[in-house]
């Protein structure tokens, strides 16, 4: 066999065990790679025969799947949203980040690795192994927070992306074990996999001349699973239904908007708005930040307005950059419930690290290097905060959670989103101008909230600015929309949910 021979190489074994690892989230049809990367991760720390070489190992192979995972941090380039910088300065820039962030959760897998290679010497590692590795990944979300840590963020959990539960979000029956139960429940299935295979491929380096029967049984199950992923499983949903427009823009970032260049905005805004009303949608979600309904003045105005077009009912998602009284802005939801004729807020808690603001890790780095003027000027750009002003909703109210952009990287962000709300929907409004077109970061976002819908039992729909738009039902299942109105850089897809 030509394990027999790779494994007297287990650091060349690791980067492979890491490509696959890597490659499983980065295109549908490689779901598999995840568990068969780890595989051979499994397998050379059963051949090592130190603590310090597991780490070694573990280290090499989960910051090999990182790097491959967060390639779509390129997708930035140019830098256009933040200013004017050298070109080359921004490439490094971008690459130290995706190099720095790829290492710190690559020490997740490593130190997985070292406990791996303790728990193989005792009985129960069957159980014990996939357990430590979806430990793993909550410790590799740890250390990133510790990474990105700044003035608005500290500890955390939050930062998800490459954990392996999310490469079965597609599968049609796998999918489902995350119902009320999450990421974690299919972390560690995929490990238990993971270790049947490498105790397969360990059978066939010490006894070549062939597979033991349970061997063959393993083969036999992990096929059958292979197979079922193409098998189709929908559970049907509720028959009550609401109409939902999703309003999805095309508005490049900038924090320099002439007023004209606003104007435009509103207007295709609220044409977009229009629409969706008389078409009879009884929710409107607008991208984060579009602060569409700002034009109107007062809250009056906007129910005027919404009544001049409707006889329904509607709740309106908004939101906004709202700048605070210590200078730094924070991003606020504004939700209008007609029916009521009240509106509430609710505001984004997880911000984005070297997006929203300057981790320390960042800028002190540049201040090593004399760059003093660049942090200035990013912190200039970057004054995003948090804040501690959402309302306590009554449960009786009839108002959607809201998901803002990047609070979906936390595993419990929906759950957490619902806050006892009795409306069983959740929007989404996210923006993704910094970026050009990142399809990989869109596939991953996609697995992280099929499985998230699926922990919280409820209903999706996301409504972006330079993203795709799209909704998911109670059980994950994508959901297709209807477009009711498009025009330059603009549409509206409702979704009946």
């Amino acid at each position: 066999m030509a394990f027999v021979n790779i494994y007297r190489h287990p650091l060349l074994l690791s980067f492979v065990g890491g490509v696959g690892m890597g490659t499983a989230f980065l295109h549908p049809f490689f779901w598999w790679a995840g568990v068969l990367g780890l595989s051979m991760l499994l397998f050379v720390i059963t051949k090592v025969e130190k603590k310090l070489q597991a780490l070694y190992c573990g280290f090499i192979a989960g910051t090999t799947k990182m790097l491959l995972i967060l390639s779509w941090f390129w997708s930035v380039y140019p830098l256009e949203w933040i200013g004017t910088f050298d070109p080359f300065f921004e490439l490094l820039a971008i690459g130290w980040v995706w190099m720095s962030v790829s290492v710190v959760l690559g020490l997740g897998v490593g130190c997985f690795s070292v406990i791996a290679f303790i728990l193989f010497q005792r009985s129960y590692s069957w159980l014990s192994v996939p357990l430590a590795y979806a430990g793993s990944e909550i410790l590799g979300s740890l250390f990133f927070s510790l990474y990105a840590m700044g003035a608005v963020s500290g500890l955390n959990i939050h930062f998800s992306f490459g954990y392996l539960g999310y490469t079965f979000a597609r599968h049609g029956i796998l999918s489902y074990l995350a119902l009320g139960s999450g990421v974690y429940i299919l972390s560690i299935l995929g490990a238990a996999l993971a270790f049947m295979l490498m105790m397969i491929f360990r059978r066939s380096s010490e006894y070549p001349s062939g597979i033991t029967k349970t061997g063959a049984g393993a083969l036999i199950l992990l096929g059958i699973l292979f197979i079922s992923y193409f098998i189709p499983l929908n559970f049907s949903t509720s028959p009550e239904r609401t109409r939902i427009a999703s309003v999805n823009t095309e508005f490049h970032h900038s924090q320099n908007m002439s007023v004209s260049e606003r104007a435009d905005q509103v207007r295709t805004l609220l044409a977009a708005f229009e629409a969706a009303l008389t078409t009879g949608s009884e929710m409107v979600v607008f991208p984060e930040g579009a602060h569409a309904l700002g034009v109107f003045g007062t809250p009056q105005d906007v129910f005027a307005f919404i009544q001049s077009r409707t006889r329904k009912n509607v709740i309106v998602v908004d939101s906004e950059n709202r700048k605070e009284a210590n200078g730094r802005v924070v991003i606020r939801g504004n939700i209008y419930n007609t029916k009521s004729q009240t509106v509430h807020h609710t505001y984004k808690n997880y911000l984005v690290p070297s997006g929203e603001f300057v981790p320390y890790s960042i800028s002190g780095l540049l201040s090593l290097f004399g760059k003093d003027e660049v942090v200035k000027k990013l912190e200039n750009r970057m004054t995003f905060g948090t804040s501690n002003l959402d309302e306590e909703l009554a449960p009786q109210e009839y108002l959607p959670g809201v998901l803002f952009c990047s609070e979906s990287l936390s595993p419990f962000a929906i759950r957490e989103a619902m806050n006892g709300l009795k409306n069983p929907h959740i929007v989404h409004p996210v923006s993704h101008a910094w970026f050009h077109t990142p399809t990989m970061l869109w596939y991953q976002l996609d697995l992280m909230l099929r499985t998230q819908v699926r922990l919280a039992r409820t209903p999706l729909v996301q409504s972006g600015n330079m993203s795709v738009s799209t909704a998911y039902d109670a059980y994950g299942n994508e959901v297709t929309g209807t477009m009711i109105y498009e025009a330059p850089r603009v549409r509206v897809i409702e979704y009946s949910l």
